[in-house]
């Protein structure tokens, strides 16, 4: 992703492109993704919205991007953690949205959403912390 080392401030080892949890839902729409609801834990994105979750050599990243006219630009830092916060990344095979959540130290999860084309990078992602596994 361009720009992604420059925003950072470091290079980016791994990352991947991801929905906010419930994108899913929405898709499903009326009265059905109404009843399924938002529960705890969900992503600090918005369904639909767009996000690059990136680590680096000493953190965890989720920036924020927009389609450039060859490839994605990030534009924007939306929150980091120390990677020694992070427990895990676990990643779940879905047929459609691949739910990835992002475990902490303390109990917190981050939950994402990644398509199938970007599965492998979610994987590498994952690869980069040491509690990281495939559900």
């Amino acid at each position: 992703m361009d720009n992604a080392d420059e925003i950072a401030g470091a290079p980016v080892v791994a990352g991947v492109k991801v929905l906010g949890s419930g994108s899913s839902r929405r898709m499903i729409g009326g009265v059905v993704g109404a009843l399924i609801g938002k529960g705890p834990g969900d992503s600090p994105l918005d369904p639909r919205q767009l996000g690059f979750l990136a680590a680096t050599a000493d953190r965890l990243l989720l920036l924020n991007f927009r389609h450039g006219l060859l490839r994605p630009k990030a534009t924007g830092l939306l929150g980091q953690v120390p990677r020694a916060l992070v427990a895990s990344v676990e990643i779940k095979r879905s047929l459609a949205m691949n739910p990835i959540a992002v475990v902490f130290t303390d109990g917190t999860v981050w939950n994402f959403e990644v398509d199938k084309m970007n599965v492998g990078k979610a994987k590498r992602l994952g690869a980069e912390f040491a509690g990281a596994n495939e559900v």
